[in-house]
């Protein structure tokens, strides 16, 4: 080693791009996350509908590839993890450091419940309906909840299913969480574009009609409430542009169901969020 090798290191954590369904339980990717502004921004706005009132569940994270939104999805995770979880403890930690009564509202939120049941899916360029039924099936039977619950998932698993039955599922799966202790779902679709996409190349399934009342859902009073984080790289409008203009009005409408924060941090933060990942190597 020599130079500056000898005396700096980078921290490798964040080096690669993060998979929510592959990093849900890393735990060292929630040691190393660093609450930025508008992560903090985002975290208060779930934090708002922490409580079973009727509130705004429906949250956009928008920001170019490498601005953070998985990472930040995947801390909203740990800290709705149930308390007793290393995830939820180690995430309020880290929010205590930045602000302390905003990790008091996470650990409140979650006292003496099993926490949220946490649903990751990551975009790919298919159907939304088979993805999300997937990867509430999985959630379901890591959770044991009930085995013909999980089977009527895996069955609507499928394009063409009547959107209203889909969240009629998912409202079953809250009350069955509920009923064994836990106090919320979570759903976060990662790479929300690729499904846009794919959407706007097959219409006919109109399953950006599903996200709509997915938002509309997630606004419900309940005893386990919907907490519905998508993350894009872009405005729903750029997905749209192959659409005729009916569609494109329907997607606008779709829009306007979630509130939506740019992920894009101010300049005078940008200098630290490097900084943060090198440490000196001692006796180097």
């Amino acid at each position: 080693m020599s130079g500056l090798d000898q005396t700096i290191a980078i921290d490798a954590v964040y080096t690669r791009s993060v998979n929510l369904s592959r990093d849900g339980h890393a735990l060292e990717l929630v040691q190393a996350y660093l609450p930025t502004s508008r992560a903090v921004q985002a975290l208060e706005q779930m934090a708002g509908g922490l409580g079973q009132a009727a509130q705004s569940r429906a949250l956009v994270l928008n920001g170019p590839y490498g601005s953070g939104k998985s990472a930040l999805g995947l801390f909203a995770g740990a800290l709705l993890s149930a308390p007793d979880d290393a995830l939820h403890q180690t995430a309020a930690g880290v929010l205590e450091q930045t602000d302390a009564p905003l990790a008091a509202r996470f650990r409140a939120a979650v006292a003496d419940s099993r926490g949220y049941l946490r649903v990751a899916v990551n975009g790919i360029p298919d159907s939304l309906t088979r993805q999300l039924m997937l990867a509430l099936g999985i959630a379901v039977e890591q959770a044991g909840l009930p085995e013909p619950l999980l089977d009527e998932i895996l069955t609507a698993a499928q394009p063409g299913q009547p959107m209203d039955q889909l969240v009629a599922l998912i409202s079953r799966v809250q009350q069955a969480w509920a009923e064994v202790g836990g106090c919320g779902l979570l759903i976060e679709l990662d790479e929300l574009g690729k499904f846009l996409e794919y959407e706007s190349y097959h219409p006919q399934h109109r399953e950006i009609h599903l996200l709509q009342l997915l938002a509309e859902h997630a606004y419900q009073a309940s005893r386990a409430p919907l907490q519905l984080l998508v993350m894009l790289h872009q405005a729903f409008e750029h997905y749209s542009q192959r659409l005729d203009k009916q569609l494109r009005d329907e997607w606008q409408k779709v829009q306007g169901r979630f509130e939506s924060i740019a992920l894009m941090e101010p300049v005078q933060q940008r200098p630290r969020l490097p900084a943060s990942d090198l440490h000196e190597v001692v006796g180097a």
